[in-house]
């Protein structure tokens, strides 16, 4: 999917990808699941490569990469 749109006389162009891969379920999922039900925002702390941007697109309704 492809999206383009203008904003403020500057054209913008999204590409849009959807990557399927096999999620591995993280013991944080059910809590994390319960605050962005309560509050609608988390910061989430942690080493490199622990997955915290894997387990967090998960739970995203959108995701959008710069």
């Amino acid at each position: 999917m492809h999206l383009t749109f203008e904003l403020q006389s500057i054209k913008v162009s999204v590409a849009v990808v959807v990557i399927t891969i096999n999620y591995i379920k993280r013991l944080v999922d059910d809590e994390l699941e319960f605050y962005l039900d309560v509050i609608r925002a988390v910061l989430i702390v942690g080493p490199k490569g622990c997955g915290k941007t894997t387990a967090t697109e998960q739970h995203a309704n959108s995701v959008l990469k710069l």
